[in-house]
């Protein structure tokens, strides 16, 4: 497959150096010279804290491949841009296809994927997903419960989720009031579904992405049913189940999609040890920030 992402291994010349300083205009507006210090405080404020955390976890995760004696080749590369469009495929657009070059640029400008953060998210999944290799354990038992979640029964359902236990019942109230669930969700809710009214794609009630908790619940509320507040890790969740949703006509026999599910339920530990990993890395890094603003956002 020719690479659709285009910046691997092919990063731009670096310009001619040049001295700089904060003092040294970064752009010019009507003639008018903007520094890099001014520029600099404003990028430090919009997006610095997102930036500290990348440049810590590559650094740690350089450090730890390093100790590993763990080298990243063009092949692991390549794999994880295979893999990001892949999660595109999920849409039914084919990985070669120009519609999936499309996709994949517009994902790139929406989360801010120039040629330096994109050549580094590979990289540092690349590195993560080395790592964590060999405490990756793929049993029956795992290939069948993704066999579950890709093909069996599932649930949808619409979620509310509260920082605090007040504010949720504070929503129990306004929901026993008679206010519509989707209402009060697009009012209230913390979760990033709350634009969508608080609905969520249907779960399997074994899709361990979401708290052990929310699950039982759901899975003994009858549809139309709503939850009194479900205690989290953080914060407070209230659910409504919508409707049953039943597993797709035509199924295939899980013996004959097997090694499908292997590398499913291969991927998605991945996903969860590599997002530990990450985070312990992150945790544990002694920094010293000499940057204001850094600090400010720190």
């Amino acid at each position: 497959m020719e690479r659709v992402g285009r910046y691997v291994g092919q990063r731009p010349a670096a310009a001619t150096p040049t001295e700089v300083n904060d003092e040294t205009p970064a752009l010019y507006v009507d003639g008018r010279p903007v520094t890099r210090a001014e520029m600099w405080e404003r990028m430090t404020e919009v997006s610095g804290a997102a930036m500290l955390d990348e440049v810590v976890l590559d650094r740690r995760l350089e450090a730890a491949c390093r100790e590993a004696d763990i080298e990243i080749t063009d092949a692991d590369l390549e794999r994880e841009e295979a893999l990001f469009l892949d999660a595109l495929g999920d849409t039914g657009v084919s990985r070669d296809s120009e519609t999936a070059a499309r996709m994949l640029e517009q994902v790139r400008r929406t989360r801010g994927l120039g040629p330096v953060r994109y050549d580094a998210l590979l990289r540092r999944s690349a590195m993560l997903r080395r790592l964590v290799a060999s405490d990756v354990n793929v049993t029956e038992a795992a290939a069948r419960l993704a066999w579950n979640l890709r093909y069996g029964p599932r649930r949808q359902v619409r979620l509310i989720t509260t920082s605090t236990s007040r504010d949720a019942q504070q929503v129990s109230v306004r929901l026993r009031g008679g206010e519509p669930f989707e209402v009060v969700a697009s009012e209230t809710s913390t979760d990033i579904s709350a634009s969508r009214g608080g609905l969520l794609e249907p779960m399997h009630l074994d899709d361990a992405s979401y708290p052990a908790a929310v699950r039982r619940v759901i899975g003994d509320l009858a549809v139309g049913e709503t939850s009194s507040p479900i205690a989290l890790e953080e914060g407070f969740a209230i659910v409504k189940v919508i409707a049953d949703v039943p597993a797709p006509p035509g199924a295939p026999e899980f013996t004959s999609v097997e090694p499908a599910m292997r590398r499913e339920a291969r991927l998605v530990q991945e996903r969860l040890l590599m997002a530990r990993l990450a985070s312990e890395l992150t945790e544990g890094a002694n920094l010293r920030i000499e940057d204001p603003g850094l600090r400010r956002v720190r």
